[in-house]
């Protein structure tokens, strides 16, 4: 396991992986924030999808990413292409954050190539489930 120090709202504290949360509404990437900050993971964050793959490029240490679905300037789906393409990237784990329940539109979500999916609206249980089902925590 290894140890990051975290400045997060003014504060350190020790973490054991680092995330990026992509969604355009402030108070989902806040309750994911607050979950993950609660397990010790250290997290960032953007907007939409162009933001995001910045903060990938400057943070190339990251273990998982949280993609929202629908997004301005560039979806959840764009972001996944474009990060799939990128070998440097492979490692990462993409989990995608959705309100979808349509079998097809879970269908597309899975052929995308992400490693998971987490249904809004997200509770902490689900979260952790997550992570530990992919040895993130």
């Amino acid at each position: 396991m290894r140890v990051l120090i975290s400045e997060e709202g003014g504060e350190k504290f020790a973490c054991s992986m680092k995330t990026l949360i992509i969604d355009d509404s402030p108070i989902s990437r806040r309750l994911l924030r607050l979950i993950l900050k609660a397990n010790n993971i250290s997290t960032l964050e953007a907007a939409n999808g162009r933001q995001a793959l910045k903060s990938l490029e400057l943070n190339r240490d990251l273990d998982c990413v949280f993609i929202d679905w629908c997004m301005p300037q560039m979806s959840g789906y764009e972001f996944i292409k474009r990060v799939k393409a990128d070998e440097r990237f492979k490692k990462v784990k993409l989990i995608m954050v959705t309100a979808c329940d349509m079998e097809e539109d879970i269908e597309k979500i899975w052929a995308f190539g992400i490693d998971d999916i987490l249904h809004k609206p997200i509770s902490r249980k689900l979260v952790e489930d997550k992570l530990k089902f992919h040895g993130l925590n």
